[in-house]
């Protein structure tokens, strides 16, 4: 299966490990309870409105993660989420390399290393990133290697990236980066490691994110 235009439609899926994307359309109704769906290791539900309000849950409201503990890669781009924190209290997805947060209202990323430990591509373009003190919260997801913080060109872009000290912010949290913003990163090239080499040392705990002073964005 290709694509699933309404949930009602999820109970066609064969149970398989090669389920690509589950929808790229999905509405969720209220009270809506889904079975596990385990087998499941890539999920698109960007454009749905989903949002996350533990004390007035609304309609669209992201508490079934918890149902998909193995995916891969996780697209919940051009929703309504302010936060990644009120997502670890229901669920980790500790296989989860490939996450896709663009287009939301992120102001930090704190929960993140909670929720997906062990991303590796990260993007959360167009989002409202502003103080550069979030990009250390980057440090405690040790496996990136890609993050998308605004398009190739500049466009799309979380406030942060306007600050002078944001390249260099990002590599020193993110010391195994390749790829920053679409540009290849040459810090993981030059400590001349391989990639098994790599997870050896994180694996380990031996990564050190270097502490560093941050210039406020430009108005």
């Amino acid at each position: 299966i290709d694509n699933i235009d309404n949930i009602d439609n999820i109970d066609n899926i064969n149970n398989t490990q090669d389920t690509d994307t589950l929808a790229d359309t999905v509405t969720l109704p209220s009270g809506l309870i889904l079975p596990s769906y385990s087998f499941l290791t890539s999920l698109n539900l960007s454009s749905n409105k989903l949002s996350h309000h533990p004390q007035n849950p609304p309609p669209n409201e992201v508490n079934f993660l918890h149902l998909t503990p193995n995916l891969v890669t996780l697209d919940l781009a051009a929703n309504f989420l302010a936060s990644i924190s009120p997502l670890t209290s229901s669920v980790k997805l500790p296989n989860l390399t490939k996450l896709v947060l663009s287009y939301n209202n992120l102001t930090s990323f704190s929960g993140l290393s909670l929720f997906a430990p062990n991303v590796e591509d990260l993007d959360v373009k167009g989002n409202n990133v502003k103080d550069p003190a979030a990009i250390v919260q980057l440090s405690s997801c040790k496996r990136i290697r890609i993050l998308t913080m605004q398009t190739v060109e500049g466009g799309c872009s979380n406030p942060v990236c306007s600050s002078p000290s944001y390249t260099s912010a990002v590599v020193a949290s993110c010391p195994f980066l390749t790829t920053l913003d679409g540009h290849p990163s040459t810090k993981h090239n030059e400590f001349g490691l391989d990639d098994d080499t790599v997870d050896e040392i994180i694996n380990a705990g031996e990564v050190e994110v270097e502490e560093m002073e941050f210039d406020s964005p430009k108005e």
